[in-house]
């Protein structure tokens, strides 16, 4: 199960990379898009429905920028100055939100890891996801590059 559940991690950071490695950077935050916008309520309402990928995105000024089949949280950009909601419990409870500036890698893992795995957005930097979600979960994340120890799919 915990070997599973890394490998969602590590896959869920190369896809960050993949998709928003072209990104631009973000200015100060300017505008908040969470609970009060109806887009970002019906994403997190049923973010399974692609219907309402587009709408969420839209609702920050941004656009849907890369999907992959299989992973039910779609890219979005450009990213801009807003910050953006991310529920910290599953399911979704009012005033239960944290937020992170722009469409970033942070706000990408967060709202996979919500959707796919039903855990709660934690608050840290892009580079120490893996490290503070693996905690959160009790599980040791493995480095790029360990050799032997690479994260298999479907384990």
């Amino acid at each position: 199960m915990y070997p599973r559940r890394l490998a969602v991690l590590m896959m869920t950071l190369a896809l960050v990379a993949a998709a928003l490695g072209a990104g631009s950077p973000v200015a100060a935050a300017s505008a908040v898009y969470g609970p009060g916008s109806s887009s970002w309520a019906a994403y997190y309402a049923s973010p399974l429905d692609t219907a309402t990928w587009a709408p969420f995105c839209a609702g920050a000024g941004a656009k849907v920028t890369k999907t992959v089949p299989g992973i039910p949280a779609p890219a979005c950009g450009p990213t801009g100055s807003t910050q953006i909601d991310i529920p910290t419990s599953y399911p979704y409870t009012a005033g239960r939100e944290t937020d992170t500036v722009g469409f970033q890698c942070v706000e990408l893992v967060e709202r996979y890891l919500y959707v796919a795995e039903h855990w709660g957005a934690l608050a840290g930097d892009g580079a120490d996801m893996a490290r503070i979600y693996g905690a959160a979960q009790s599980i040791t994340p493995v480095p790029n590059g360990t050799a032997g120890q690479a994260p298999q799919v479907g384990m």
